[in-house]
């Protein structure tokens, strides 16, 4: 079972939060191991895993990137063994940056440290403009391939962008 069949829910990007919090909570009454001490220890067991369950999978399903990575690991688009490829004009572009922060560590200079963190801040608003009717209009019965490749070129490009702005932030000390 996935986490959106644990929760009668269909599997999109972009949920219902409150629905989501509500079977949630609905979960963690049913399955509380408080509510099975009387009973065998396999039901008991069984209790507290599905009590774990509905923590992971409320964990995942209420953050956005998780719930992303987590959908195209249900598509079988990333997880181990699965090599992924992002576009030879974003890495030049990421090596470019990589390369200018690499100049602020030896040559610090407050004013070119801000317009490089502008234009990440830039890229990574242009990326979710661009994804974000893709996220909206995900159906897992009704949306084509082509979407989910999208969503993983975003989730792939952010993921990256994410690690460039922690090292700005690691060369700003």
């Amino acid at each position: 079972m996935n986490y959106f069949k644990f929760y009668n829910l269909e599997i999109k990007f972009n949920l219902d939060t409150k629905e989501l919090k509500r079977q949630f909570l609905l979960n963690s009454k049913k399955y509380h191991p408080d509510f099975y001490t009387l009973d065998s220890e396999n039901a008991q067991e069984k209790a507290l895993e599905l009590s774990s369950y509905n923590n992971e999978a409320y964990n995942t399903l209420s953050d956005q990137n998780k719930r992303i990575y987590y959908i195209l690991k249900l598509k079988g688009l990333v997880g181990e063994g699965v090599k992924n490829n992002l576009p030879p004009s974003f890495l030049m572009e990421m090596m470019d940056i990589n390369e200018q922060i690499m100049e602020l560590q030896f040559d610090p200079d407050t004013e070119k440290k801000q317009t490089l963190s502008t234009e990440i801040i830039n890229m990574e608003e242009k990326l979710q403009t661009e994804i974000l009717p893709v996220l909206d209009s995900y159906s897992d019965s009704a949306s084509k391939q082509e979407d989910l490749q999208m969503v993983l070129n975003y989730y792939l490009k952010t993921k990256y962008i994410k690690r460039i702005k922690e090292n700005l932030v690691m060369r700003k000390k």
